[in-house]
C-alpha cells in the first residue's frame, strides 16, 4: 500500500504539470472566445452573398452582397444578449437601392461624421460614399493609382474596409497581393501574400501605407484550388487592427473542401501581428459546417465590458444540390482583453425611411404559440404531472427496484440539497455576478414561488392522503422536497441562464438528484416525485410572471425569443433518464412440469448518445429492471426476475419538425441476474447477452430539453439454464438534455 501511494503522488504531479503546460501552450492564441455559429435561415433570412457588415446603431447594421442585382445595401436588425453576446434575433428590414448597377461590393464601413457609409468594390476599385437610403453622394476615397483595376488579379481587389472614429482613419487592402507584389497561391505553390494596408483620413485623402504579410495556406493532397487573402478589417480604438485571414481550399468533387480562418491583432506602427483565434469549417462525410466568412464588424459591448465582434459568411446564394447547400452563418466573437474596444455610432432615426415591420417575419405563427409562456409551462411542468399520474398504478414495481438495489439507503442529503440552487443564486449575486433582474424583484419572485409551491403541495398532501412507502404517514403525494428543488432550479436558470445552458444542466441535475434520493430513502413513490417536479416548475413560473407585473419597468422574466426553436440543424446529442413498463409476450418453460407466464414489470435507467451526423450516433444505456411471473395456471405470484443491463449500439434520428423527431436504436450488451435478487436463479448469479430494438418519438419543449415516448422489443437471457430466452415489450418515457 505504501508503494502504491508513493507512486501515485509523482503520477498526479506529472499529470497536473502536463495539463498546465497544455493550458499555457493554448493561451498563446485563444484571446477571442468564439460562440457557436448560428444560421441566418432560422430567422427567415433568405440565402445571399453577404460580404460585408457595419453597425449603424440601435441594433441596426448595413450589410452588402457581392452579387446583388443593384447598387446599394441591406439593412438588418441584429439583437445580441447583453450578458452572453449570443445573437437572439435577426431581422431583414429592407434593401436600400440607389438605382445604379451593382459594383461587386465587398467591404463597408460607417462614417459617423456625415451619417453615411462607404462601400468598396472590386469591379471599379472605388470606395464610394452612400447615404442611409442607398444613394451615391458623389464622394469617394482618393485611392492611389497603385490599386487600379489593372494592378489587381481578377476578383482580388478591395475586399476589406474599416473605420475608427477615435483615430479618424479608414483602413483597406486588397484581398491578396497586387500583381507587382507577388503571385497568387496555388496548391503546388502555397505562398504568403504581401499586402499593402492603406489608410485614409477624414478628408478622404490617403494617409499612410503599411506592409502586411499573411500566413501561407496549408492545402491537403486532394485540394485543387486555393482562394486566400484578407476579407475583413476592424479598426480598434487603440489604433490597432483586427485582421481576418481566410483560405478556401477546394477539391475536384467538393468532398473535403475546407475553409481555414485566423484572426490577428495587428499593430501597423511596429508591423507585429498576434494570433487571437483560429478555426476551420469543412465539407466531408461527417461535417457539413463549411462557411466562408467575409464580413466582420463590431457588435455590442457586454455587461462585463468585453467587446464583441460579428462575423458573417457568404453562402453564394445557397449554392449546392439536393444533398447539401451552403448556409449563411452569423458568428459572435468576444475579445478577451477588455481594453480592445470599438466606438460604435448611434445614427439618428429608427431606420433610414419608413419601412413596414411585417415585411420580414422571422417566427412562424405556430412557433409563436408553442413558444408562449404558459404553453411552454404546460408541456414541461404539466407533462411531468401527467407522467406522475400515469405511473401511479405501477409505482410498487419501481419501489421493488429500490428495495432490491438500495434497501439500506438512509442518508439525509436531500434535506439540504433541495435548497442548493437558490443558495447558489444568492451567492452569485453577492459575488457581483449580474443576473437578469434586480435584487428586489428577485426576492419578490422567490417568495411568491415558495408560497405558491408550498400551499399547493401541502394542500394536495391532505387531499390525496397517499401513504408513504415506509408507512410513516399518509402525506406522500406530492413530494415537497422535489417541488422545492425544481422551483429553485427553475428560478436559478431564469436568473443566470443567459450565461449558457450549463446553468440549467447543473440546476436540474441537482433537482433530479433530490427527487431520486427521496425515492431511495423510501419516503416517496415515483409518482410523488414526478408530480412534485411539475408543481415546482409551474410555481416558479407563476412567481416570475407575477413579479413582472409588480416591477413592470425591469427586464421581463420571460422572453419569447429564448424559447423559440426554429431549426433542428444541430447534431442531437443527448443524455437523460427513462422509466417504463414491461408488457408480457409469451410463456416460458420451467423444468419438466411447470411453465411460467410473465405478468408485468418495470425498468429505470439512463441513456445517452453522441451523434456523428444529424441522423446517426453511438451511445448506450444502463438499467435496473424487475419482471414478475405467474405459473401457467395463474396460482403462483412469487416468481420474480430482477436484473441489471448494460447495452451499447447505434442511435438514429429523423427530424420531422424543429420540435418533433422520430428515433430508433439498435443495442446489444450484457444482462446480469444477481443471485440474491431473483427466486428463479437458485441463489446463483447468472449473466448473458441481450439485445434491444426500439422506436421513439421526441418532443422538444425547449432548445436543450427533449421528452421521448418509445416502444422497445427486448430479448433477455434466461435467468437459469432451465428457461428459454425472455422476450419482452417495453413501453417507456424519458426526459433528456440536448447538448
Amino acid at each position: 500500500m505504501k508503494t502504491t501511494n508513493a507512486l501515485r503522488a509523482p503520477l498526479l504531479r506529472t499529470l497536473l504539470i502536463t495539463v498546465l503546460a497544455l493550458l499555457c501552450a493554448g493561451s498563446g492564441y485563444a484571446q477571442v472566445e468564439l460562440l457557436r455559429p448560428q444560421k441566418l435561415g432560422i430567422w427567415g433570412i433568405p440565402p445571399g452573398n453577404y460580404s460585408g457588415i457595419t453597425p449603424l446603431g440601435n441594433s441596426r447594421y448595413a450589410v452588402i452582397s457581392d452579387k446583388q442585382d443593384a447598387d446599394g445595401f441591406y439593412e438588418f436588425r441584429i439583437v445580441q444578449n447583453e450578458t452572453t453576446g449570443r445573437v437572439e434575433k435577426t431581422e431583414l428590414i429592407a434593401f436600400h437601392a440607389g438605382g445604379l448597377p451593382a459594383r461587386d461590393a465587398e467591404g463597408i464601413a460607417v462614417f459617423p461624421d456625415s451619417a453615411t457609409v462607404f462601400i468598396s468594390a472590386e469591379d471599379d476599385q472605388m470606395i464610394a460614399e452612400y447615404t442611409l437610403d442607398g444613394q451615391r453622394t458623389g464622394r469617394s476615397l482618393a485611392v492611389p493609382e497603385a490599386f487600379s483595376v489593372d494592378s489587381i488579379y481578377p476578383n482580388y481587389g478591395f475586399e476589406a474596409l474599416g473605420y475608427s472614429g477615435k483615430s479618424g482613419l479608414f483602413w483597406t487592402c486588397t484581398e491578396n497581393s497586387l500583381r507587382a507584389d507577388g503571385p497568387l497561391p496555388t496548391p503546388a505553390n502555397p505562398v504568403t501574400a504581401r499586402l499593402r494596408l492603406q489608410s485614409f483620413d477624414k478628408n478622404l485623402m490617403p494617409a499612410r501605407q503599411f506592409v502586411y504579410q499573411t500566413d501561407a495556406p496549408e492545402p491537403g493532397k486532394r485540394h485543387r484550388r486555393i482562394i486566400a487573402g484578407v476579407p475583413g478589417i476592424l479598426a480598434l480604438d487603440n489604433g490597432k487592427l483586427l485582421i481576418l485571414e481566410r483560405e478556401v481550399l477546394t477539391t475536384k468533387n467538393n468532398i473535403g473542401n475546407r475553409v481555414d480562418c485566423r484572426l490577428y491583432l495587428f499593430s501597423p506602427e511596429d508591423s507585429v501581428k498576434t494570433l487571437q483565434t483560429k478555426w476551420s469549417t469543412r465539407l466531408n462525410l461527417t461535417r457539413k459546417d463549411i462557411a466562408n466568412y467575409e464580413g466582420m464588424c463590431p457588435g455590442i459591448r457586454l455587461r462585463d465590458g468585453r467587446q464583441t465582434i460579428l462575423l458573417l459568411s457568404d453562402a453564394q446564394n445557397g449554392a449546392g444540390n439536393a444533398l447539401f447547400r451552403l448556409q449563411d452563418y452569423i458568428r459572435v466573437g468576444i475579445l478577451g482583453d477588455s481594453s480592445l474596444t470599438v466606438e460604435t455610432p448611434e445614427l439618428s432615426g429608427e431606420t433610414a425611411f419608413d419601412i413596414p415591420r411585417d415585411t420580414a417575419v422571422y417566427i412562424p405563427k405556430i412557433e409563436r404559440i408553442l413558444s408562449g409562456r404558459w404553453v411552454q409551462t404546460a408541456y414541461t411542468g404539466g407533462a411531468l404531472i401527467a407522467a406522475g399520474l400515469l405511473v401511479k398504478s405501477h409505482t410498487r414495481h419501481f419501489r421493488s427496484l429500490r428495495n432490491d438495489f438500495t434497501p439500506h439507503y438512509r442518508a439525509s442529503v436531500d434535506d439540504y440539497l433541495q435548497y442548493s440552487p437558490m443558495v447558489v443564486s444568492y451567492l452569485l449575486t453577492f459575488a457581483g455576478v449580474k443576473g437578469r433582474s434586480m435584487f428586489p424583484k428577485r426576492i419578490t419572485s422567490n417568495v411568491i414561488s415558495l408560497v405558491a409551491v408550498n400551499l399547493v403541495s401541502n394542500g394536495l398532501k391532505n387531499i390525496t392522503g397517499v401513504e408513504r412507502p415506509d408507512g410513516s404517514n399518509k402525506h406522500s403525494m406530492p413530494s415537497v422536497h422535489t417541488a422545492g428543488a425544481f422551483m429553485a432550479a427553475t428560478l436559478l436558470y431564469k436568473e443566470y441562464g443567459d450565461y449558457g445552458p450549463w446553468v440549467g444542466y447543473s440546476a436540474y441535475t441537482v433537482a433530479t438528484a433530490t427527487g431520486v434520493m427521496r425515492i431511495m430513502r423510501d419516503k416517496h413513490w415515483l409518482s410523488d416525485v414526478l408530480v412534485g417536479a411539475g408543481i415546482g416548475i409551474i410555481g416558479a413560473e407563476f412567481g416570475s410572471w407575477l413579479s413582472d407585473f409588480i416591477f413592470p419597468s425591469q427586464r421581463k422574466s420571460w422572453e419569447r425569443e429564448s424559447a423559440v426553436v426554429l431549426s433542428d440543424d444541430k447534431k442531437p446529442h443527448f443524455i437523460g433518464s427513462y422509466a417504463g413498463f414491461y408488457v408480457p409476450l409469451k410463456r416460458y418453460r420451467m423444468g419438466q412440469n411447470r411453465g411460467l407466464r410473465s405478468a408485468n414489470g418495470a425498468t429505470m435507467g439512463v441513456e445517452g448518445a453522441y451523434f456523428i451526423t444529424r441522423h446517426v450516433g453511438f451511445g448506450g444505456q444502463i438499467s435496473l429492471s424487475d419482471i414478475s411471473y405467474n405459473d401457467a395456471g395463474g396460482s403462483l405470484t412469487d416468481y420474480t426476475s430482477r436484473f441489471l443491463s448494460y447495452k451499447a449500439g447505434c442511435f438514429f434520428a429523423c427530424p420531422l419538425h424543429p420540435r418533433v423527431a422520430l428515433g430508433a436504436k439498435l443495442l446489444c450488451g450484457l444482462t446480469r441476474f444477481p443471485g440474491n435478487k431473483s427466486n428463479l436463479t437458485d441463489g446463483k448469479s447468472t449473466a448473458g447477452a441481450c439485445a434491444l430494438a426500439g422506436l421513439n418519438i421526441s418532443l422538444r419543449p425547449k432548445q436543450h430539453l427533449a421528452f421521448r415516448a418509445g416502444i422497445d422489443y427486448e430479448v433477455l437471457p434466461s435467468p437459469s439454464s432451465e428457461h428459454a430466452a425472455l422476450h419482452a415489450l417495453l413501453l417507456s418515457g424519458s426526459a433528456a438534455i440536448r447538448f
